[in-house]
């Protein structure tokens, strides 16, 4: 993903109970690159939402 204006403060990877209006269950903070991108490599991911949320 990137960024085309001011990069977000942090970012991290989460995971949620339910794909809408889901419940928080984890979140791992993750660094910005330079460029105020970031990326994750997913092998595999079934019955999960999962994704980067962002600190403005």
């Amino acid at each position: 993903m990137e960024l085309a204006f001011a990069a977000p403060l942090a970012a991290g990877w989460a995971t949620w109970d339910h794909h809408r209006d889901g419940t928080v269950l984890g979140e791992t903070p993750v660094a910005l690159a330079g460029d105020g991108s970031v990326h994750r490599f997913v092998p595999a991911l079934e019955h999960a939402a999962a994704g980067f949320r962002w600190a403005w």
